[in-house]
């Protein structure tokens, strides 16, 4: 197993939301059928079938289904699907068809070209409008998918701090964080970048089937996983007043690390969510070294909140807003109150 960080392997990643908004084919219905017996298999194959088999013996130890699949039949029905393959390439349908059966539509396989293989799912995570307004005495910050180099990550970080610093007076009311359409990435940045408005401490956990927690937070400019630092601000900003009120928007086009970010303001006091369910993955991945450049990243836990809620689908918003257009109405009173 490779990861990015060597103390833990979580390391949230989602590239874009729209490859897991298709419909279902229905492959989880159909009655498997075993490979044919007595077939002739050559050595070309048969490296095919053993890389499958690494790859699901990988699924059945750290998927975050692991303890409610039938493992019997996943093999048998991606085994039998196999057959005849004699190349890595010929395998794609095939990988599909395993993270399709894993259930959790975040898992995905990278290809040494950067292709991501993903599953179906019926979450419809579709980029939606997202109109900004001005509100007097309230600060506003934009946090967006990200996905770069670790130098990347602390500039996005400080350039969501210094947006912050350059609004913050001691006449504002509060605060909006703008999580809508953020389709995910590298979730550590963006927990370093909006940490001024966050607050110190720990805002959420990822939680496997054993029910193992491991904290993440915000602390002194850094986002920090079961107390070590991932993303560093070098000259961190603090809010002049540093408990606001804030606003979170989001819709389902917010998905994986963004919603990291919505679970980090929930059960954050003084704080309230406008718009729509977010996209469905409120989940955390794992990267693992599938050989040959292709990597398998697993949904192995799901996030929970400061108060140890655990989410792992859609997050409902505390205030309901369908028509974009109409969302900063809600936040307005919200303020004025």
């Amino acid at each position: 197993m490779s990861s990015n960080f060597p103390f833990k392997r979580f390391f949230l990643l989602s590239f874009t939301l729209l490859l897991f908004a298709c419909s279902s084919d229905g492959t989880e219905d159909e009655v498997p059928q075993a490979p044919q017996p007595g077939r002739t298999i050559n050595a070309l194959e048969q490296a095919q079938i053993d890389w499958l088999n690494n790859m699901m013996d990988i699924m059945e130890a750290n998927s975050i289904n692991r303890k409610t699949i039938d493992w019997s039949i996943f093999r048998t029905r991606v085994l039998n699907e196999a057959q005849g393959k004699q190349t890595r390439a010929s395998l794609d349908p095939v990988i599909r068809t395993a993270i399709t059966l894993l259930g959790d539509s975040h898992s995905f396989v990278r290809k040494p070209s950067g292709q991501a293989l993903v599953g179906q799912s019926n979450l419809d995570c579709s980029t939606q409008s997202a109109p900004v307004e001005d509100l007097e005495n309230v600060g506003y910050v934009r946090v967006t998918g990200f996905s770069g180099t670790p130098q990347e990550a602390q500039d996005f970080a400080e350039n969501i701090q210094r947006t912050i610093a350059q609004q913050d007076s001691e006449t504002l009311v509060g605060w909006v964080v703008d999580l809508r359409n953020n389709s995910g990435g590298n979730m550590w940045p963006m927990l370093a970048g909006i940490g001024p408005v966050l607050g110190e401490g720990i805002v959420g956990y990822f939680v496997d089937p054993n029910d193992e927690k491991d904290g993440w937070g915000y602390f002194d400019g850094e986002s920090r996983l079961s107390g070590q630092p991932i993303t560093t601000v070098a000259e961190p900003y603090q809010l002049l007043n540093p408990d606001p009120k804030v606003a979170v928007l989001f819709n389902r086009a917010c998905g994986s690390s963004g919603e990291a970010i919505i679970v980090a303001f929930e059960e954050r006091p003084n704080t309230r969510s406008f718009g729509e369910p977010s996209c469905g993955v409120s989940t955390a991945n794992s990267n693992f070294d599938l050989g040959d450049d292709y990597t398998l990243w697993l949904t192995v836990s799901t996030f929970a909140d400061r108060a140890e809620n655990s989410y792992g689908g859609r997050i409902p918003p505390d205030v309901a807003v369908t028509n974009p257009d109409l969302i900063w109405d809600g936040v307005a009173e919200w303020f004025a109150e």
